[in-house]
């Protein structure tokens, strides 16, 4: 990510890490979003107590984002719901609860992405114990306007990070 790439940090949660982070490194410019109101809200006070010059965006998707961007990373829910029920998670479902396969919003957001009108790069994080690189790349061969590029895995944690392109 460069310094002038435009990033969009979906699902970015109570504190807006990932946008902080991406920011501090690479004065990259950041707008961070979450479906979430309450997140979005929290995520705002932490952006400015950072005194981060990032817009944090209620959205779903890209649906209040405005104009083009360059970048995209999200950490969408991806904990099955039956695994989240046997774990008896009971607090704010739309963080944790990735469906029946725990990609329930994996497909929307591709889909999303593909009909951008510009070409957008994708950093598509998964935790592996619970949805596999394979599922993800049949995924995106399944959405036209999309190739899969590689798959980067984690060394320390269960996560594959997976590197999405538009075609565009």
């Amino acid at each position: 990510i460069k310094p002038t790439d435009r990033v969009v940090d979906l699902g970015t949660g109570s504190f807006a890490v990932i946008g902080l982070g991406l920011w501090k490194r690479t004065g990259c410019k950041v707008v961070s979003v979450d479906i979430d109101a309450e997140l979005a809200a929290s995520s705002r006070r932490n952006v400015e107590l950072n005194k981060a010059p990032i817009p944090v965006v209620h959205s779903n998707l890209f649906t209040n984002v405005e104009g083009e961007f360059d970048v995209v990373t999200f950490n969408p829910p991806y904990l099955t719901t039956a695994a989240g029920e046997a774990l008896n998670i009971d607090a704010r479902q739309g963080q944790w609860d990735g469906g029946a396969e725990g990609t329930s919003a994996v497909g929307p957001f591709l889909a999303a992405v593909a009909a951008r009108p510009h070409k957008v790069r994708v950093f598509l994080a998964m935790n592996r114990l619970f949805v596999k690189a394979p599922v993800i790349r049949e995924m995106v061969a399944k959405q036209p306007g999309l190739r899969y590029v590689e798959t980067i895995p984690s060394r320390i944690l269960p996560v594959d990070l997976h590197v999405i392109e538009s075609t565009r």
